[in-house]
């Protein structure tokens, strides 16, 4: 589950509605939660990925605010406690490529690239005036000493002297784009703000204390490694290879408005979400802003997508979404599966999904199955389907759909029905 899209509001309660919130997650089958990122960004209102100081997790008054857009630590704390406590683990949003809100400005020589060829210089060195200087008065050296100066980073976007945005590679010894990264734009080390230079051994010794530092701080499960086509894959190994020696395991992007935009026509979010929950393969995520609905857009996407069924899906991920896997995809526009359980969740279940028109797929469920009542958990289809003595169903779909069938008495059938709390802003 993403416990986030881009317009949650910027209250500082949002650690305390997903605290609210995990219970019933829980119960319809979200076992583990990507948060937003924690750290203190330039931006008091900010999403996170303006990141100033990794160290401030809503502890210090820094960039105007103790608290970050999410709240203060101790609602962290407290909420990372019942995610604990009901089983749900946290994989928390890590942003290593750069820093930004600087606290002063530093002069050095830089030269100025090609933004849409970053191996190209297009002026000869010069002395730029750049916001790379970061004291973290506010914190006061609490967790870290570390402060940053130019030689920390390898590219900043901003000339103070000129009042010119242009992306300038910091000059000096050893210094260059990572060689091991996206050859978009030639070479796409450089993202945004002040990047950071992994090679230098203090960003290194900085970042690998703070991987150690932040596991022990709070009971996180797992980390997703933010712009990582942006940064040294050499790096990536190291860290994570570090975070595998110290203790850990193992999209708000597309959303609209957003840099990857991508409208998803409604009739087939219930679909895709069918297939990333119910089949075998792959790690599904469900994202925030689907179970709960979209903020500051239009009104036809503030209400959760897939009409409300998408905690039914997942809670049938839980239930019944097991065992060996069958696919009957023998027609261009109707296609089915069957999961057929296992001795400790027996059940199975039977999707169908068609893209145009109403129709059926006649599958195979099991003799075991004979003579039972199958009905649509999505009560998309109210017809009730009888297995046959070969233990073959004729299951039904109504047009640009998908339907999931279970027995009608298969354990936690009822529950399905269950209202699922949407109201999260109603603190």
């Amino acid at each position: 589950m993403q416990g986030f899209e881009w317009h949650v509001p910027a209250d500082q309660l949002h650690w305390k509605r997903l605290q609210k919130a995990l219970p019933s997650l829980r119960d319809i089958g979200v076992d583990r939660m990507w948060i937003p990122p924690g750290c203190k960004g330039m931006d008091a209102s900010g999403i996170g990925y303006d990141v100033y100081d990794l160290w401030d997790l809503g502890e210090f008054h820094q960039k105007g605010s103790r608290a970050t857009r999410w709240g203060p630590k101790e609602h962290l704390s407290e909420m990372m406690q019942t995610a604990q406590d009901v089983g749900i683990g946290i994989c928390w949003d890590t942003i290593l490529n750069h820093k930004a809100g600087a606290d002063r400005t530093e002069t050095f020589q830089a030269t100025k690239v090609n933004p849409e060829d970053r191996n190209a210089a297009i002026s000869p060195p010069e002395n730029i005036s750049g916001w790379v200087r970061f004291d973290f008065s506010g914190r006061k050296g609490k967790y870290s000493s570390m402060k940053y100066h130019h030689q920390h980073f390898n590219g900043v976007d901003w000339n103070e002297t000129r009042k010119e945005t242009a992306i300038y590679k910091i000059a000096g010894a050893r210094k260059d784009w990572a060689k091991d990264v996206s050859d978009e734009h030639g070479n796409y080390d450089y993202l945004m703000f002040a990047n950071l230079d992994h090679t230098n051994p203090e960003v290194r010794a900085d970042i690998f204390k703070w991987s150690e530092w932040i596991g022990t701080e709070l009971p996180i499960s797992g980390m997703r490694i933010d712009a990582a086509k942006h940064y040294s894959a050499a790096f990536q190994r190291d860290f994570v290879n570090h975070l595998r020696r110290t203790t850990f395991v193992g999209n708000h992007d597309t959303q609209p408005g957003q840099s990857l935009e991508t409208i998803i026509i409604p009739f087939f979010k219930p679909i895709a979400y069918g297939l990333i929950l119910l089949r075998s393969q792959g790690q599904p995520c469900v994202f925030y802003g689907d179970l709960y609905g979209l903020r500051g857009g239009p009104a036809s996407l503030s209400r959760p997508a897939c009409s409300g069924k998408l905690p039914i899906l997942m809670q049938a991920r839980k239930l019944y979404a097991y065992g060996e896997q069958r696919d009957y995809f023998d027609k261009r526009h109707c296609i089915g599966f069957v999961r057929y359980g296992t001795v400790h969740y027996s059940w199975g279940l039977a999707c169908v999904i068609s893209n145009t028109v109403a129709t059926y797929k006649r599958m195979y469920v099991g003799v075991k199955h004979m003579g039972e009542e199958w009905t649509d958990i999505l009560d998309w289809c109210i017809e009730t389907v009888i297995i046959d003595h070969r233990g073959y169903g004729i299951f039904p779909v109504a047009a640009k759909s998908i339907s999931v069938w279970v027995n009608d008495k298969a354990k936690g059938r009822k529950s399905l029905a269950r209202p699922f709390d949407t109201d999260i802003y109603d603190l």
